[in-house]
């Protein structure tokens, strides 16, 4: 028996795969390297394949393997060729299920909540050549109210930049400024030497310095060789989706109507797989779904009056699962056959062995030293006294949360000193610390006093 890869599905966690501001991209090679054997997305997502997807796997000849950044599924072939020997239906799903195993995932992942998520390669989202399960990040709603960690796209000159909200903000006609900040953050400095090889990254474009000591100007080919814009997608609240048990309510208040109809359908279907029809002598108040023999699944609900006019507004998408609510599931993997680069096979049957990304972003709070008493700081420092209370002192801006990486300065170093380094560097806080006051995230970290020597 021969078998190839059917597909793949990889994992990456910036809070993982990240060195404090600097992204996995954007660091030397051999550091990739060294991030790339350290990440198991095993640390923090436990994946495994539902009950009806091993029966399915088995039943079309395929494999499922656990990998150190994901898993992937592999088909048996026809003889010699690259034909799976019993070929995928057009209605095949399978489905892998998501569970938080990490208890701090939440505390250093930003913009995911501890709700229910749905990743499927029926959402076209392919940016930079890299396919995505999770939907396409949004540009700015002015309608929406988003909260400090979550993030927003912006298109310019064909280049997608991401914006995270460092405080809740909105709704606003357009975005405030002072509210976001662009990321990840640029890496280039002209100050510096760079030697050959050398990464940088700048308004989201990855550049390889060439020669040594290249010039300041990213654009000459002769210095600098463009190696292609960040594929920045992530996980955002566009990918939940409510999860329900086969038995469920629906309030339907808003109506004002005596005669109501449930409708159930498939998404992007219009044939109904389940409907009632609801009438009672009074207005309608709560109506009762109950969907027992329904496979699990992603669902559409419609509430429909007695002219069969669709209420918009009652109407949403839900998962079911009465499984994925008791042993309380982060989300789903959906992998169906698939169209275009997000197919399984081509129009022959031959295999195409896409690779499917899922990736998290790492929380950017404001990181927060408190100290027993009054913490003096010294030239250059990278924090500032609470203005509340000058026992706590806060970083300038928000900073990324990463597995490794430095802290700030509490003082910098006297150049004209060389032979006496007076840095004094605070420690990275831990994801541990992270917590929400008021409008935005900080991380603590609680200290003893620094003597500050001249």
């Amino acid at each position: 028996m021969r078998f190839a890869v059917l597909f793949k599905v990889t994992l990456q966690h910036d809070y993982m795969m990240n060195l404090n501001s600097v992204v996995y991209e954007a660091l030397p090679a051999q550091q990739q390297l060294v991030v790339q054997r350290q990440h198991r997305s095993s640390s923090y997502i436990d994946i495994f394949p539902t009950a009806s997807t091993r029966s399915l796997l088995a039943g079309l000849g395929m494999l499922y393997k656990k990998l150190p950044s994901g898993f992937m599924v592999g088909i048996e072939l026809e003889g010699t060729t690259t034909v799976p020997r019993r070929l995928p239906g057009p209605d095949m799903l399978l489905t892998f299920a998501l569970r938080v195993i990490d208890p701090l995932f939440f505390n250093y992942s930003a913009g995911v909540q501890s709700q229910f998520y749905w990743f499927s390669n029926t959402t076209a989202n392919e940016h930079e050549g890299q396919l995505f399960l999770s939907q396409a990040v949004s540009s700015h709603q002015a309608s929406r109210a988003y909260r400090a960690g979550e993030i927003r796209s912006e298109l310019n000159s064909g280049i997608t930049s991401l914006f995270q909200a460092v405080i809740d903000t909105g709704p606003n006609a357009i975005p405030v400024a002072a509210d976001w900040q662009r990321i990840p953050a640029d890496t280039y400095d002209p100050t510096v030497s760079y030697q050959i090889n050398a990464i940088v990254l700048q308004n989201n474009e990855l550049y390889r310095a060439l020669v040594n000591t290249p010039g300041t100007d990213l654009t000459d080919v002769t210095q600098w060789n463009n190696e292609g814009s960040l594929a920045n997608q992530y996980t955002t609240r566009d990918d939940k989706v409510k999860l329900y048990p086969e038995v469920f309510n629906v309030d339907v208040s808003s109506a004002a109507a005596t005669a109501l109809e449930l409708r159930i359908t498939r998404p992007g279907g219009t044939l109904p797989v389940w409907q009632r029809r609801f009438e009672s002598e009074q207005n309608l108040m709560s109506i009762q779904a109950n969907l027992h023999g329904l496979k699990d699944g992603l669902y559409r609900l419609e509430v429909l009056d007695s002219a069969m006019t669709t209420l918009p507004a009652l109407g949403f998408d839900f998962y079911l699962s009465q499984q994925a609510l008791s042993e309380k599931w982060f989300g789903v993997v959906e992998i169906h056959p698939g169209l275009g680069n997000f197919a399984l096979l081509d129009a022959s049957g031959q295999l195409r062995s896409p690779s499917f990304e899922l990736r998290f972003l790492n929380q950017a709070p404001r990181w927060r030293y408190l100290f027993p008493n009054t913490q003096p700081v010294g030239t250059g420092a990278e924090v500032a006294p609470d203005p509340a209370d000058d026992r706590i002192l806060v970083s300038l801006a928000n900073r990324p949360l990463t597995r490794a990486g430095n802290g700030v300065r509490l003082r910098a170093d006297d150049t004209t000193t060389l032979a006496v380094s007076e840095q004094i560097l605070l420690p990275q806080p831990g994801a541990k610390g992270v917590k929400k006051l008021n409008n935005q995230w900080f991380s603590d970290v609680h200290l003893s006093n620094y003597p500050m020597l001249s």
